[in-house]
Formats: structure tokens, sequence, C-alpha cells
């Protein structure tokens, strides 16, 4: 949609005000969800504090305290540690979901000005 847009833009030299206006509200939104699909891409890495599962708490750690920590802990401490996991992926996941809604939307409301934006610029 973008493409087609900045195609045509560089075709048409005699801009009116509406040909702008209606283009700009067309790619405002574009812009929008495009920055709304990198938030959801963009990788989370806080994790429970001092986990045993979580790559980043881990690697916070030497090999061999790591180690010795994950031998240490008892079956109800790594089973503490696995569900707070579970809730911080739940999380995350739906940060995610959150973000591509929101870049669906912002799609989606593009549509009908990006139409319009086609026709006169194309016209």
């Amino acid at each position: 949609m973008l493409g087609v847009v900045v195609a045509l833009m560089k075709t048409n030299s005699n801009w009116t005000i509406c040909e702008g206006i209606l283009t700009s509200l067309c790619l405002i939104p574009l812009v929008v969800s495009i920055c709304f699909l990198a938030l959801s891409i963009f990788p989370r890495l806080s994790g429970p504090k001092g986990s045993n599962i979580f790559f980043g708490g881990i690697t916070k750690k030497s090999e061999e305290k790591f180690i010795e920590e994950l031998k240490g802990e008892s079956d109800s401490e790594y089973e503490n540690d696995v569900l707070a996991q579970a809730y911080r992926n739940a999380e995350i996941a739906d940060d995610k979901f959150r973000f591509i809604k929101y870049a669906f939307i912002s799609s989606f409301v593009s549509v009908p000005f990006w139409l319009i934006s086609i026709y006169l610029l194309y016209v």
C-alpha cells in the first residue's frame, strides 16, 4: 500500500489540498501499523529475577553458580520458577498480540483513505 502511494506521489506534480490531506490520512495509519509490527517482533528480555529457567537470569550467573543453584533447588522452588516463567511468557505473548491487533486496526483504518488517494493521484 505504501509503495503504490509513494510511486503515484512521484508521478503527480500538481498536488491539491484535498489530495495532500487524504494521502496523509492514508500514510499516517500505515506508518503507525509498521511501528506496531516492529514493536511486536522486538524480543522481550526481562524475566523473573534470579530465575534458573529464563535465559536472561541464567546468563547473569557463572556456569558453576547456575549448576550449583539448580542442583540445590527443591522441587517446590523449581516448580515456582517454572510457573513464574510461564506467567512471564503469557505477559510477553499478550503484549505481542496487542501490538499485532493495533497494527491490523491501523492498516484497516488506512484502507478507505488509501483507495481515495489512489483514485485522486492516479486520475
